[in-house]
């Protein structure tokens, strides 16, 4: 939550950087408003932003930490 009470989700990409070697890289890509903390509302925010910003779903793996259980299990998780 940030200092004027809007609860966002922080979004970071890893990559290997293939010019230099294989360095591993890891960028913050920005931060997105939630409007609600369930799994379906995290997931939205997610693939809205990665469309928004013009990434490809289909070449990317995802992992989350935060510890909410909105974030675990494979029926209602993100």
């Amino acid at each position: 939550m940030d200092v004027s009470g809007i609860e966002q989700l922080s979004i970071c990409i890893r990559y290997i950087n293939h010019v230099n070697g294989a360095e591993i890289c890891e960028e913050l890509l920005g931060f997105c408003p939630l409007a609600k903390q369930d799994a379906a509302s995290i997931t939205e925010a997610i693939l809205s932003q990665l469309e928004k910003w013009g990434l490809e779903i289909d070449y990317l793996r995802g992992q989350g930490y935060d510890g909410a259980s909105a974030m675990s299990g494979h029926v209602s998780g993100v």
